[in-house]
C-alpha cells in the first residue's frame, strides 16, 4: 500500500533510434531500431537497472518494444504492451501519470514512447510550454525519471542516450 505523501519515481523513455520515417518501406508501427538503436537499449540497462524498475510498459510499436525489451530480460521481466504510448497517446499517458491512487504505486514504473508523447507528457507536467528537453523533447534513447507526487512533478532527471 501506499501512501498519498509518497513520492513516485516513474522512469520515461523516448525509444532508440529507427532510422529515417521516409525511408521504410513498411507501416511505421513495425519500423525496427537501427544498429544505433540496438547499442542505445543495451546502455539503458545500467542507467534504469538502478531505479528498480517493477514494471516495463511499452508503445506496442516495434522500436519502442525493442527498446526495453534488453532491460526486460535483464530483470526477468515482460515488456506490457500499452496502445496509450502510441505516439497519439499522449493524454492518455499524462492521465496516469496525474491520477495519484492511495492503494496502487507507480513507483519504479518505467514507460517507453514516442517523442510526440514526451513532448506532451513533459510540457504539461512542467506547466512550461518552453520546457528545454536536451535536443527537444529528448533526443532518441534518452531516459527520463519523473519523481512525482499526487501526479505533480517534483523534480525530472534528464540522461542523454548513447551512440
Amino acid at each position: 500500500m501506499t501512501s498519498w505523501t509518497t513520492t513516485e519515481r516513474i522512469v520515461l523513455v523516448r525509444h532508440g533510434h529507427a532510422g529515417s520515417k521516409d525511408r521504410w518501406r513498411g507501416p511505421d508501427a513495425a519500423r525496427p531500431l537501427t544498429e544505433t538503436g540496438r547499442r542505445q537499449a543495451e546502455r539503458l540497462i545500467d542507467v534504469i537497472a538502478s531505479a528498480a524498475p517493477t514494471r516495463i510498459v511499452s508503445s506496442p510499436h516495434t522500436r519502442c518494444v525493442q527498446t526495453v525489451e534488453p532491460l526486460a530480460a535483464k530483470l526477468d521481466m515482460e515488456v506490457e504492451p500499452w496502445p496509450a504510448l502510441a505516439p497519439e497517446g499522449g493524454r492518455d499517458t499524462l492521465r496516469l501519470l496525474q491520477e495519484a491512487d492511495p492503494v496502487v504505486s507507480r513507483h519504479g514504473l518505467v514507460l517507453c514512447t514516442h517523442g510526440e508523447v514526451l513532448r506532451e507528457v513533459l510540457t504539461a507536467l512542467a506547466g512550461d510550454p518552453g520546457l528545454e528537453t536536451g535536443a527537444p523533447p529528448g533526443a532518441k534513447g534518452c531516459v527520463w525519471f519523473l519523481d512525482l507526487q499526487l501526479g505533480r512533478l517534483l523534480a525530472a532527471t534528464y540522461v542523454v542516450p548513447w551512440h
